[in-house]
């Protein structure tokens, strides 16, 4: 049974950061396949320490999301603040053994449900160009590209994909 919460205790914050060690150790992989440089990876996309994500993600104008399989923590997704009408879609990570099973879905459509509660108009995104299976999905539920909604460094432009949901 797939079950998706928001994460409040010790423990569930716990269960959060080892996820996004986990997301940040498979994004530097994936990024130095393609050639990009560890250091750039980590100056631009991992900047701000877990602890400023989880404070980025509380409510009242964030969420941090946890989903378990069957008992078995299997992903997590974030949303933080861009702007009072903006909201942004941070942190997206299935475990690879829970992947194919709805949770990326699930915390996705968690995230949109989330955002709107809050009151956000739109809701943005960034992510790589390698990652095929979550644009799939972002493009399911009706997020569209746009052009980046933040600087990005000149070796890493071919690297990013922006996509955005209008929520009205």
């Amino acid at each position: 049974m797939l079950t998706i919460v928001q994460a409040d205790t010790q423990e569930q914050i716990q269960r959060f950061q080892e996820l996004v060690a986990e997301y940040k150790a498979w994004d530097i992989e994936m990024s130095g396949r393609l050639g990009l440089n560890v250091d750039t990876l980590l100056d631009f996309g991992y900047k701000e320490s877990v602890l400023e994500l989880v404070a980025e993600f509380a409510p009242p104008s964030g969420r941090l999301l946890l989903a378990s399989f069957d008992g078995q923590v299997a992903g997590c997704a974030g949303l933080r603040r861009l702007s009072l009408e903006i909201g942004e879609v941070k942190r997206v990570y299935v475990r690879p053994a829970f992947r194919r099973n709805g949770v990326g879905r699930a915390l996705i459509e968690a995230v949109i449900a989330a955002a709107r509660l809050i009151g956000y108009r739109k809701l943005r995104l960034e992510t790589a160009s390698f990652m095929e299976g979550a644009q799939a999905l972002y493009r399911s539920l009706g997020f569209d590209l746009i052009e980046p909604y933040r600087e990005t460094p000149d070796v890493m432009k071919h690297l990013g994909v922006f996509m955005e949901l209008n929520l009205e």
